[in-house]
């Protein structure tokens, strides 16, 4: 990410890197969060400010950005998700959307998976940026594998969204029919950290927006691989 801009009343401050919903104002020599992007469309919801939200609103808000509970199949829908992962996980093996199954993406330089419709697989409606849906399905992820029954219990709560399979599978249901919001966590333990995306609005990019937090997983060892069909978010 880029410098921060310096605290001048009245000004953009912070960090405008981190895109969509993260952009704030100088308001007496503090920076807050810019209240003209309310409303504004995000992934799956609408930009607001999550400090200020309680209850499931505030639990189903990240980086500013707002699930929409109400008509989030309206909403934009990403193109590209930016996930923290362990660093025992060096690759994970994921379908993408509906076209793309069998595909290896390796963890970036940056230390980040970075979950997009390969180069190779075209969109089904012929158009050029249709993103990942309706969903990105993980085989082999866990330790143990959801189903496994060293996990109490095999199918918990989360399994509701993510569609979990007796074989280990489960998915990333990017439709936006269910919750996805910055960052969620995904997996058998909970350890998959949602931590950017780019969004895709009438088959066009739309902007991207990253969670201020640094990447929890600050993993030592470069990684051997590097995958040439997945671009940056």
């Amino acid at each position: 990410m880029s410098s921060q801009a310096p605290n001048v009343n009245g000004l953009p401050c912070g960090d405008p890197s981190l895109g969509l919903c993260q952009q704030s104002r100088c308001v007496a020599n503090e920076c807050v969060f810019d209240t003209t992007q309310v409303g504004s469309n995000c992934l799956c919801g609408f930009c607001a400010d999550c400090s200020t939200l309680n209850g499931t609103n505030g639990e189903l808000c990240g980086g500013n950005c707002q699930f929409d509970t109400i008509d989030a199949k309206l909403r934009p829908k990403p193109l590209s998700l930016l996930l923290a992962i362990p660093c025992k996980y060096d690759r994970i093996n994921v379908d993408i959307a509906k076209d793309c199954p069998g595909r290896t993406i390796f963890r970036g330089e940056d230390g980040y998976f970075n979950v997009s419709l390969p180069g190779d697989c075209r969109c089904r409606s012929g158009k050029l940026f249709c993103g990942l849906q309706p969903d990105v399905v993980f085989h082999g992820y866990g330790d143990p594998m959801y189903g496994s029954p060293d996990l109490d219990p095999p199918f918990p709560p989360e399994c509701g969204i993510s569609n979990c399979q007796a074989n280990g599978d489960w998915e990333i249901h990017t439709s936006c029919s269910k919750e996805l919001y910055l960052g969620q966590k995904f997996g058998p333990q909970m350890d998959i950290i949602l931590h950017g995306y780019c969004q895709t609005i009438g088959n066009k990019p739309a902007g991207c927006g990253f969670l201020d937090t640094p990447n929890p997983y600050q993993c030592t060892e470069q990684p051997s691989h590097q995958p040439s069909d997945q671009p940056s978010v």
